[in-house]
């Protein structure tokens, strides 16, 4: 299970999005949505996790793509990741 949770987290980390699909920020909010559903989740079984993580990697394809191919648009999602990272702990 810790390691679909490292798998996931690395997938969403080096994610950004595709040019029709949502905005670099859009895509650090669906990672930490991810992130949280995972972290919720830390007692489900192997199976369950990996349904999790397969539905995950399917939402954030776009982003990954568009990461891969705009390392600009990347580096806007990492800053909105990061941004949003910061907002969720002063919250706690």
């Amino acid at each position: 299970m810790k390691n679909l949770l490292l798998s996931l987290i690395a997938v969403l980390f080096l994610s950004s999005c595709s040019g029709s699909g949502p905005t670099a920020c859009g895509c650090a909010d669906m990672a930490i949505e991810a992130l949280t559903e995972a972290f919720s989740n830390l007692d489900m079984s192997e199976e369950e996790g990996e349904k999790m993580q397969a539905k995950w990697e399917k939402k954030m394809k776009p982003c990954e793509e568009k990461g891969e191919a705009d390392a600009e648009f990347r580096k806007e999602m990492e800053k909105c990741l990061a941004e949003k990272m910061m907002e969720e702990e002063s919250a706690e």
